[in-house]
């Protein structure tokens, strides 16, 4: 009986530390369920005060947006910053970068995956510079990954972590 006792505590204390460690781990890690990201498996992290080109950040996705369940978050690449103009010429969409560059965003489509219609977020040879304080994100360039291409420039405050790719 006594030993019996003994194996409890240990019983207890080892399902405690299995319930916990899941807790922890499912909020850290990121599962994306689309490709649109490069990576499928991240961990959650917080984000530097400055962002760099290209680097991931999950976000929430804009308010009642059609697209995306109530919910859901992104996971992107932080493209363009404030200052940096945007342009749309004919299916693709460029950044003009503060360095000088222009950086090919990808091409855009007229139709999502289940035929619903998708409307760029600038006119065909329309511009725009991003505002302080929003950021242009992108997937993988894919037409099939849903982006600022189509939401627009994002608040950085919609910005939720800088994940970490674990493969």
């Amino acid at each position: 009986m006594l030993s019996g006792n003994k194996k409890f505590p240990l019983s207890f204390i080892m399902f405690t530390s299995c319930v916990l460690s899941i807790f922890l781990i499912s909020q850290k890690l990121i599962f994306s369920a689309t490709p649109s990201a490069g990576v499928r498996f991240m961990l959650r992290h917080p984000c530097p005060s400055v962002l760099h080109r290209f680097d991931l950040v999950e976000i929430y996705p804009p308010e009642n947006d059609p697209f995306v369940p109530d919910g859901i978050k992104l996971v992107k690449h932080a493209a363009c910053f404030p200052g940096e103009k945007i342009v749309r010429e004919g299916k693709r969409f460029f950044c003009l970068t503060r360095e000088g560059l222009r950086l090919d965003l990808g091409p855009i489509k007229f139709r999502a995956k289940d035929g619903r219609p998708l409307t760029p977020w600038l006119s065909d040879g329309a511009s725009s510079v991003i505002p302080e304080g929003y950021l242009f994100v992108i997937g993988d360039k894919s037409p099939h990954s849903y982006d600022s291409r189509y939401f627009g420039p994002i608040s950085r405050k919609r910005v939720i972590s800088c994940p970490v790719p674990l493969f």
